[in-house]
């Protein structure tokens, strides 16, 4: 079944959700809104669709199934509820909220209207984190000792200021690097290791901000693993993203830079080591097109997608303490 879909929202990232919708076979983009009229023709335009302004309407158009919502962090569980409770089923850009209250409310609007939610976190469809969340998961090289990712971002002062400058004001992006950047890897975190169940950070300011441009941090998780996160965007350049996994019979490490994604395995055990020299490889990069290609088999098969609302929630909750750990000064539960 083709399931229509609304794009909310008409930013940059909104462009790349409708070339993914567009070439999935199982989706029909049918409709964009915005609450600039301009914007919204002008986007509709473009992909030969409706155009909205009044969301109450596009909620009422049977062509459409479901919403893609891409709008501003702390927009994204007041229409994701608007959405659910018209039996739309819901996908919702990473965060899913701002407010975890309200991220909650949304959760449990769409189990109530029967529902799918999901929460955009492509990074989760690279089969390289794939194939090492098998390996973890499998205890194939033992146990975890450490724990470390890096995020070294150039964006300058004016990308924040961009858009009206949502992404520089608290109220409207909850925060910075972290909750914007940053989530990408706090979220992967929570995927390969569990449930975290503390956390201590610290923030940096460097473009005299509102919001931080730089965090560095230690997640503990209730499996006892310690992980370690640094994320700045006030880097001369853009820099490869690293996750490095120490266990006691070896090492994972995840590189990412310019779309290239490898995943390097030593082991300890050198015949292992050898029989996993054919994963020092390109690999292929998890996108939005594949996540929106899950989250539609998801409501044709009646399953849950593959990314959850609870997932949101989960890295929602992570990223929230480490705020408050930073403006406590001290290590605090998740």
């Amino acid at each position: 079944m083709r399931i229509g879909f609304a794009i909310i929202g008409t930013g940059v990232i909104a462009h790349v959700h409708a070339r993914a919708l567009l070439k999935n076979k199982n989706c029909k983009l049918i409709a964009v809104r915005s609450e600039n009229k301009e914007r919204a023709e002008e986007f509709a335009k473009k992909y030969e669709i409706k155009a909205y302004i009044d969301y109450e309407e596009l909620l009422k158009d049977k062509d459409i199934q479901a919403v893609d919502i891409v709008t501003k962090n702390n927009k994204h569980a007041e229409l994701g509820i608007k959405a659910a409770n018209a039996k739309k089923h819901v996908l919702v850009e990473k965060p899913i909220d701002t407010n975890l209250d309200r991220a909650e409310q949304l959760i449990d609007a769409c189990k109530k209207n029967n529902v799918k939610l999901g929460v955009i976190s492509q990074k989760r469809f690279d089969k390289a984190i794939l194939l090492a969340k098998r390996i973890i998961d499998k205890k194939e090289l033992g146990k975890i000792e450490s724990v470390k990712a890096n995020m070294k971002w150039h964006r300058t002062k004016e990308y924040y200021e961009s858009s009206g400058g949502w992404r520089s004001k608290q109220d409207t992006s909850g925060g910075g690097v972290l909750i914007i950047q940053a989530i990408h890897y706090i979220d992967l975190l929570s995927y390969l290791l569990g449930d975290a169940q503390s956390v201590k950070g610290e923030l940096s300011y460097d473009y005299k901000m509102e919001v931080e441009d730089g965090v560095h941090a230690y997640i503990k998780f209730k499996n006892t693993i310690k992980a370690e996160i640094e994320a700045t965007v006030t880097a001369p350049k853009t820099m490869p993203d690293t996750i490095e996994i120490k266990c006691e019979k070896g090492n994972i490490l995840l590189y990412s830079h310019n779309g290239i994604h490898i995943l390097k395995i030593h082991s300890r055990n050198l015949l292992k080591q050898i029989k996993n020299i054919r994963y020092l490889l390109y690999i292929k990069k998890g996108s939005i097109r594949e996540q929106i290609k899950d989250f539609t088999d998801s409501i044709n098969n009646n399953r849950e997608p593959f990314v959850t609302g609870e997932d949101g929630f989960k890295t929602l909750k992570i990223i929230l303490s480490i705020y408050k750990s930073a403006k406590l000064k001290k290590e605090v539960k998740v």
